[in-house]
């Protein structure tokens, strides 16, 4: 299907990362004539382009209506909310179907888009996965719509919920440049802050580190600039300051190397190994094996490390 002339976006993101306010900002532009609501028809007959033995007349019929919407000067757009699971990655036949088309792509901080679709999705019939699934299928997705964000710059924009919020007229400057619209006098009006924006907002300043205590369970964090608390990696400098240690001369990191090379030559036990003094010893599994690398490795691990494991997973 030719589109080279044809004035047509998408919006694309995660389920409640904010496709639906760009929706209605977007909306009320002078210069579009229309953002459909997640048109399923759609979807599904540019999927049945690439199977021969699936297409229809109707699929084409749809593609057909499409293009002649986005054919009288104005822009037609979509909106399309990506829901976590494998078949989310069907948006990636939209750019192909439309190469031509502008895609306008939405992000959210992590915590805030999961806590959003647990909220919506935890009472329904559909229910809603755990975090610790949602979070690699989020980042899965974000990175194949960074990807194609990556690779044409030149007819799509990243757009930040949080930036949106907190700077609605600066993150949309992104959009009129991209597609090349006038300015959409509404956009402070039509964005409502989220009712915890207050107590996130102005807490803590950027950058400070703390701890983050939740189900008993503790982590060391770090404040972004939005007011999020997300896991915090620890520096070598920093820690050379938080514990008073000096910071290792280069004589001394060569010597570390040298010994972690040494270290790393010598066989560790082996897992029949662990199994037999297992039935010896009567110890566990992980004792087991911290008693064979000591064994192997001439006693206690370095200085700093409670234990063998700890020195390898620090590696």
């Amino acid at each position: 299907m030719n589109t080279e002339n044809q004035k047509v976006f998408f919006i694309i993101g995660i389920r409640r990362a904010g496709t639906s306010v760009m929706r209605q900002i977007l909306s009320a532009s002078e210069d579009i004539s229309g953002v459909l609501f997640e048109p399923h028809p759609l979807w599904h007959s540019i999927q049945m382009q690439h199977f021969k033995r699936f297409k229809s007349p109707e699929h084409q019929a749809v593609l057909e209506s499409f293009k002649k919407i986005g054919s009288h000067g104005k822009y037609v757009g979509a909106k399309f909310a990506l829901n976590p699971g494998i078949d989310a990655l069907d948006f990636l036949w939209i750019p192909r179907m439309f190469p031509q088309a502008k895609i306008i792509f939405m992000t959210r901080n992590i915590n805030d888009v999961y806590q959003s679709y647990l909220n919506a999705d935890k009472n329904t019939k559909r229910g809603a996965i755990p975090q610790t699934i949602y979070d690699p299928m989020f980042r899965w997705l974000e990175g194949w719509l960074w990807h194609i964000y990556d690779t044409t710059p030149d007819r799509t924009c990243w757009i930040h919920y949080d930036k949106l919020v907190e700077n609605p007229l600066g993150e949309m400057e992104k959009i009129y440049a991209c597609l090349g619209i006038k300015e959409i006098p509404s956009v402070a009006q039509i964005i409502h802050k989220p009712k915890n924006w207050k107590t996130k907002q102005g807490k803590k300043p950027s950058g400070e580190i703390g701890t983050l205590i939740k189900n008993g369970d503790s982590a060391t964090v770090r404040i972004d600039d939005y007011g999020h608390a997300i896991p915090h990696v620890e520096k070598p400098s920093e820690r050379y300051l938080r514990t008073g240690l000096s910071i290792p001369t280069l004589a001394e990191m060569n010597a570390k190397i040298e010994r972690d090379k040494k270290i790393m030559s010598i066989p560790g036990p082996t897992e029949e190994g662990v199994q037999k003094e297992m039935a010896e010893s009567g110890l566990d599994y992980y004792n087991a094996r911290e008693k064979l690398r000591e064994a192997a490795y001439g006693g206690k691990p370095p200085d700093g490390f409670s234990s063998w494991g700890d020195y390898f997973k620090a590696l």
